[in-house]
């Protein structure tokens, strides 16, 4: 498993604010946050080689991220960076299931999803 953390990908995009997602423990936000990924022409569950996403959580900086295989055992927990920043890795047994999940009560937002 191959985790990232880099400052800017090239080609990713993180300025789509109106399609980011908020979660939290507080608030009326929810959390945890999972991304289950899906086959787009049939909706049937399936899996992806590698995932990632933008998250910006201050002052915190709490957010880990879970990632499942398609039995839901856990490939690896990221934990969290020390500053917004994109999380991802890539797996060749396939993601499934991404969990992001807060330890504070505070909000996190995620966007740019990979």
């Amino acid at each position: 498993v191959a985790v990232s953390y880099p400052a800017n990908p090239a080609g990713l995009g993180t300025q789509s604010m109106p399609n980011s997602l908020a979660g939290g423990t507080g608030g009326g936000f929810f959390e945890p946050i999972e991304i289950h990924f899906v086959d787009a022409s049939t909706g049937a569950p399936t899996t992806v080689p590698a995932a990632g996403i933008w998250v910006a959580d201050g002052p915190t900086n709490d957010v880990s991220v879970t990632f499942r295989d398609s039995s839901g055992a856990v490939i690896t927990t990221v934990p969290p960076p020390p500053t917004s920043a994109f999380i991802g890795i890539a797996a060749p047994i396939g993601i499934a299931t991404m969990e992001l999940a807060t330890s504070n009560p505070d909000d996190f937002y995620v966007d740019d999803l990979h």
